[in-house]
């Protein structure tokens, strides 16, 4: 939202200044944002009323003060602002009674006025914060910045009543739409902060996967292991074939002795290789060893 600018100045001190400034004000904040003459107050209505009314209406003030804002003279030969019905008076006390700040601008080669050369109802516009327009190459600078400054200190509502401003309610307020341990892509409920039931399924598939394949990373151990086993039982030592007979290995040859029944008494010798001659029955037969 723009804010509302009241701006004070006296015609015959800086009213060539004023209309050009207003002019670029309403180009930036808009024609309802600016108010700057006084020739609109209704006849018969009680100025210092409307003038009150029209600055309570007002986000700021800015307070044109070119050379002989502080010490120009009425008729009477009074300063102005020592004049209780002045208009430029009764504008910023209005201002300053109200809490609506108030930004002194300095043009030409005004000065800030001290705290003693001011009436007592004006004299904390002393210590306001002042900028400054300055005429010749830089016053479209000086504006610029002026306009750059409100835009950033006032383009927002001022004066709000602290009742219409509220904090959150606890029911209004947005929950975290995140689990506290997502799944990737996937979103809490917005309203209860629980986990809806796409991520349940989700993690209970992701539990079910990795069972499978604990599972199966076990049978498969085992079947190794028990291959290898039933493998060394199949298979015979390398250069063995399955289809050969058994290898029988033939003892020492041993000399055999004939005994002679009738004189008890070995005969010539044998070797195993004669055993398969006969022999009467009687022969006996002693092994030489």
């Amino acid at each position: 939202m723009m804010p509302r600018i009241f701006i004070s100045y006296r015609r015959d001190d800086s009213g060539y200044i004023a209309g050009m400034l207003a002019e670029r004000l309403e180009d930036v904040f808009g024609s309802d944002s600016v108010f700057i003459d006084v020739d609109a107050i209704p006849l018969g209505v009680d100025f210092r009323e409307y003038l009150n009314q029209a600055v309570a209406k007002s986000d700021l003030m800015l307070a044109l003060m070119g050379n002989d804002w502080l010490n120009v003279k009425n008729t009477q030969g009074l300063r102005r602002l020592d004049d209780p019905a002045d208009f430029v008076r009764i504008e910023i006390e209005a201002a300053l009674k109200q809490q609506i700040p108030v930004i002194p601008v300095l043009l030409e080669q005004a000065r800030m006025p001290l705290e003693a050369e001011l009436p007592p109802s004006l004299q904390p516009l002393a210590f306001r914060n002042a900028t400054e327009i300055r005429s010749g190459r830089d016053l479209n600078y000086h504006i610029e910045q002026l306009i750059r400054g409100l835009k950033t200190h006032y383009s927002r509502p001022l004066n709000k009543p602290s009742s219409e401003i509220q904090a959150p309610s606890v029911a209004t307020a947005k929950p975290s739409v995140y689990p506290e341990h997502p799944t990737k892509g996937l979103a809490a409920s917005p309203t209860t902060g629980q986990e809806p039931p796409s991520v349940n399924l989700a993690k209970w598939l992701l539990r079910f996967v990795g069972a499978a394949v604990s599972l199966a990373l076990i049978i498969w151990g085992l079947n190794a292991l028990l291959g290898s086993n039933s493998d060394e039982a199949q298979y015979p030592p390398a250069g063995l074939s399955t289809y050969d007979s058994p290898v029988l290995i033939s003892p020492t040859p041993a000399t055999i002795e004939r005994i002679d029944p009738a004189t008890n008494q070995p005969s010539e010798p044998l070797s195993t290789d004669n055993q398969t001659k006969r022999y009467p029955a009687d022969t006996k037969v002693r092994s030489a060893d």
